[in-house]
C-alpha cells in the first residue's frame, strides 16, 4: 500500500502516519515545515518526506501519482464563522480541499485509461456535517444547517467532494470532540447520521422543531468523543476500497471516552464549549 499523508505533521496527520508506518505502508508525508515531524519516524525506510503548500496543484499532484491512497489531514479545526471571526483558516482549508480534489482528480483520469482502481481519498472533517438522527419532531438534515457558525468550511468541502469527485473512491471522516491519547476502544461507527451513543437529553426543549435538534446536536457535540490515535488508526486499517463507506460521511466514537462524558453535568458541559468556541473565535 502506497498512501501520501497530507498534513502528517498535525495532530491527526501524525497519528495517520504513525500508524501506517507500523502496517509497513510505503508513505510519504507532505508537509509545510519536515522538522515538525514526529522524529522518531523521520528516517523510517518507508518514510519518503516532501516539504511543500499545499495549495500548489503542480506539487500535490506530484505528490499524489503513483500513490494507492490519499488521507488529507491539513487545515483541519480551523474557525467559527461570526461577523467578528477571522475567516482566514476556513478559507485555507476550502483551499486546501480543493487543490487536492482537483489533483486526485487529474491523476485518476491517467489511472482510469491505465485500466486502474479509483484512488482511495479520505478527508478529515467535523461532526456538524453528518445528518442530524432522524425523528418524528426533526426532518433529516445536515447538523451544519442546523447550527451554520460551526466550522462552516467542512460542510463546504463536504459538496466540494460530491460536486467535483464523483472518479474518486472518497469518504469524508467526521469525529467529535478529539482528546489525546492512544485508542481506547471499543468504536461505534456510523454513516450519514449518527447512531447508537447519539442521545437526545432535553425531553420537551428537545422536541422542537429545529431548535430542538440545534440543541440535541450541541449536547452531543460536548459528549462524543474519540482519541487521536484511533482515528489515524481507523484511516490506516481503512485504505482499500471504500464499499459502504464510499462517497459517504463517516463517524467514529469511542464508548469508553463518549461514556465518560456521560453525566448529569453533560448540558452544562455542551454550554460551556460553545461559550469558550464563541470566546476563541473573538466574541469577547
Amino acid at each position: 500500500m502506497k498512501v501520501v499523508i497530507f498534513g502528517a505533521a498535525g495532530a491527526i496527520g501524525s497519528k495517520a502516519l504513525k500508524s501506517c508506518l507500523s502496517r509497513n505502508y510505503d508513505v510519504t508525508a507532505f508537509v509545510r515545515n519536515p522538522s515538525k515531524l514526529p522524529p522518531e519516524f523521520v528516517t523510517h525506510p518507508n518514510l519518503t518526506i516532501i516539504q511543500g503548500d499545499a495549495v500548489d496543484s503542480e506539487a500535490v499532484e506530484a505528490a499524489i501519482e503513483g500513490q494507492d491512497a490519499v488521507i488529507q489531514s491539513a487545515g483541519y479545526g480551523s474557525d467559527f464563522s461570526f461577523p467578528w471571526s477571522d475567516k482566514s483558516g476556513s478559507e485555507l482549508s476550502m483551499r486546501i480541499v480543493r487543490t487536492v480534489v482537483d489533483a486526485a482528480v487529474r491523476v485518476q483520469t491517467k489511472r482510469t485509461r491505465e485500466g486502474k482502481s479509483p484512488l482511495r481519498v479520505w478527508n478529515v472533517s467535523g461532526l456538524v456535517v453528518m445528518d442530524y438522527p432522524p425523528s418524528s419532531s426533526s426532518p433529516q438534515l445536515c447538523m451544519a444547517d442546523l447550527l451554520p457558525f460551526i466550522h462552516p468550511e467542512h460542510k463546504a468541502n463536504l459538496q466540494y467532494f460530491k460536486q467535483h469527485g464523483d472518479t474518486l473512491d472518497w469518504s469524508i471522516l467526521c469525529p467529535g470532540l478529539i482528546y489525546d491519547g492512544d485508542p481506547r476502544g471499543p468504536l461505534d461507527v456510523s454513516v450519514e447520521a449518527p447512531s447508537k451513543l447519539w442521545s437526545n437529553p432535553w425531553v420537551i426543549p428537545g422536541r422542537l422543531p429545529v431548535i430542538g435538534a440545534a440543541l440535541n446536536s450541541v449536547y452531543n457535540f460536548a459528549r462524543l468523543g474519540v482519541t487521536f490515535g484511533t482515528l489515524g488508526e481507523y484511516m490506516a486499517d481503512n485504505l482499500g476500497p471504500g464499499g459502504d463507506f464510499s462517497k459517504n460521511r463517516v463517524t467514529v466514537f469511542e464508548k469508553k471516552v463518549s461514556q465518560g462524558l456521560i453525566d448529569p453535568k453533560a448540558p452544562l458541559i455542551a454550554i460551556d464549549h460553545i461559550a469558550k468556541s464563541l470566546w476563541s473565535s473573538g466574541g469577547k
